[in-house]
């Protein structure tokens, strides 16, 4: 006979059993809190009690995920990533720190990048697309100082390459198992297909990655095998092949992902938790943003079969039990927070270590911006494009705005940082001679892009001439060749001959005809610069002259001037509208916001209208509402 219970009172009975089995199925996730209020027994008081501890055993354990990723060479935010983690570890014990790729940028150096992430105490990372750039050789070199292993289940690597010295010093491997405070662990990596492209393939050195899904379930069903239950994928395939990974693969419970740049605070059922498709068990997504703005914490709570506390379900168990036992419980589930660290003070140890690693070429009076040059000439183009100009002594230099990746802060300018962060790629520059009409064709091909945020090759940035395009004209033909100027002299400029000669420095991005810039293409070469990029010229040039003053400012503005550009109000821009719904998209719209006011001051609309029929068009009927 049970305690406490009457034999003839068969509710009663009825009901202890009932509560008990509620009590016995529930106990890993609900922990009651003290009340005031009368319980139905003894019994349920002693049965609660343990079921408390037992919440405290369980909850004393949770695995906190520090992570990021693409945090791209931004060694301003790295020293504050430090901080961040430093605070988050004095506070949680149990505790991981994940990089999900894109540590580096470009060709820029890979042996600071693994210095600096050392530094942070990453445990597990795995290869973005840009790690990629620096070539097999170099890569092996750089992660052979690494204190953390890299997982990717998705590389295959081909004989004889360097990075098979990583495998053999347990440098490299496709999954993992990690003990924490007595739980096992399993950890995959994954990296992005789009390493295959063209423009990668020179640094592959005859390595390819393969299609992840299969990877990733082998490695899984590996795992699995080996009794763990707890499976975290990290990531480097972006936030839609994540959501298409946790709804095919079952198993996987987190993936720590990267590469879209998306930032996701908290946890939203449908959109970063989702449903694998073993008993649609929860799988949440985990993605931190970008350039070491944020840092992501996780508390990850698992039952004893290894499956997530989290989603709106539990939220239903603790009304369930409140209602049966007339006593409030809280819920022991997974978290998910962003920290701003952009915003934290920089960890000082950290700070001197780069202070001993960087090399001060100049102060900037104020920020040289790189904005995309949407409507005409950027600061930190027609900077580069003038220090290509100086170190070739061309007569005019052409810079795609594709490369120009980061804006040069007011104050002290490093060397380091033009490397790593402004211009990433270190291709050389080359002086070739091109005729008028070839320079007019990669004008135009540029100017096709004229009032697109972000879309490539975007306007070209110059020095030694001058242009202006018509938005009236075909989009072929923006460009009027008229009004192309070539400088002769300090202040005389006269009108682009399409028939004469010009010698013209650019990088062999161009000259291979990048960004379909087929009038650039294998033009004939003059003169080669070896280890001459647009990143070195900028370091030559801010040595020799210092940082631009405002009447340079103002000149670069001169270099490019639109005729005909549309007016009215940005809030019908049908151009700015398409931008601002894409970032939404992508996550960026913060960032994008401030640069698509400050350039389009008067909005697209009227020209447009003539173009969109408003009726049928999906952008029409949304201004329409």
């Amino acid at each position: 006979m049970l305690r406490g219970i009457s034999s003839g009172n068969i509710n009663n009975h009825k009901e202890y059993k009932k509560k008990s089995n509620f009590l016995t199925k529930y106990d890993h996730v609900l922990k009651p809190v003290n009340s005031q209020k009368p319980t139905p027994s003894p019994d349920f008081n002693q049965m609660i009690s343990f079921l408390g501890k037992k919440i405290r055993e369980v909850s004393a354990k949770p695995l906190t995920l520090l992570y990021m990723a693409d945090t791209h060479s931004n060694i301003d935010n790295i020293p504050r990533l430090k901080t961040a983690i430093n605070n988050v570890k004095s506070t949680f014990n149990n505790s991981l720190v994940i990089h999900a790729g894109d540590y580096g940028l470009g060709t820029g150096d890979l042996n600071l990048q693994i210095d600096l992430i050392n530094n942070l105490g990453i445990n597990l990372a795995t290869l973005g697309n840009h790690e990629f750039f620096s070539g097999s050789e170099n890569l092996t070199k750089a992660l052979q100082k690494s204190k953390f292993l890299t997982l990717v289940s998705n590389l295959k690597i081909a004989p004889n390459n360097p990075l098979r010295e990583l495998l053999d010093n347990n440098k490299l491997t496709k999954s993992t198992i990690k003990t924490i405070d007595g739980i096992k662990y399993g950890f995959i990596g994954a990296t992005t297909c789009d390493v295959n492209k063209t423009s990668y393939q020179k640094f592959l050195n005859g390595n390819s990655v393969i299609d992840p899904l299969k990877t990733v379930e082998l490695e899984v069903k590996k795992l699995e095998n080996q009794g763990i239950n707890k499976i975290i994928l990290i990531s480097h395939l972006g936030f839609d092949v994540d959501k298409q990974i946790a709804e095919y693969i079952p198993g996987i419970d987190v993936i720590v992902g990267g590469h879209t740049h998306t930032s996701i605070n908290g946890v939203k059922e449908g959109y970063n938790l989702l449903k694998s498709p073993r008993n649609e068990e929860p799988v949440l997504l985990l993605h931190s943003g970008s350039y070491g703005d944020n840092l992501g914490v996780s508390h990850l709570i698992f039952n004893e079969n290894g499956i997530l506390q989290i989603g709106s379900s539990l939220d239903k168990l603790k009304d369930k039990f409140s209602k049966l036992f007339n006593k409030p419980a809280i819920i022991n589930k997974t978290t998910n927070t962003l920290i701003n660290a952009a915003v934290l003070p920089k960890d000082k140890d950290l700070s001197k270590i780069l202070d001993d690693k960087l090399t001060l070429i100049a102060k900037s009076k104020k920020p040289i911006d790189c904005d995309w040059p949407i409507w005409g000439a950027n600061q930190l183009g027609s900077l580069t494009a003038d220090a290509v100009k100086e170190v070739t002594r061309a007569q005019i230099s052409l810079i795609q705005a594709g490369g120009l990746r980061r804006a040069i802060d007011k104050g002290p300018v490093y060397a380091e940082y033009i490397k790593n962060q402004v211009i990433p790629f270190d291709t050389d520059i080359v002086k070739v001679r091109l005729t008028g009409k070839q320079i007019l064709d990669a004008l135009n091909h540029a100017a096709e892009t004229a009032g697109e945020f972000d879309k490539k090759p975007g306007l070209l940035q110059v020095s030694g001439l001058c242009y202006s395009y018509d938005m009236l004209r075909p989009p072929e033909e923006r460009v009027i060749p008229d009004k192309v100027l070539v400088q002769r002299g300090k202040d005389q400029y006269v009108p682009l001959d399409l028939n004469e000669t010009y010698t013209v420095a650019y990088d062999k991005f161009l000259l291979r005809g990048g960004e379909n810039f087929v009038s650039l293409k294998d033009a004939e070469i003059i003169q080669e610069y070896p280890g001459q990029s647009y990143a070195t010229a900028i370091i030559e040039h801010l040595t020799r002259h210092g940082s631009p003053d405002n009447n340079k400012f103002k000149e670069y503005q001169n270099r490019i001037y639109v005729i005909n550009k549309p007016q009215g109000n940005i809030a019908d821009n049908i151009i700015s509208l398409r931008n601002i719904l894409k970032a939404t998209l992508e996550n960026k719209l913060d960032k994008i916001k401030p640069r698509i006011q400050n350039h389009l001051e008067n909005d697209l609309f009227n020209k447009y209208q003539s173009r969109i029929n408003l009726g049928k068009h999906p952008l029409g009927r949304l201004r329409k509402q």
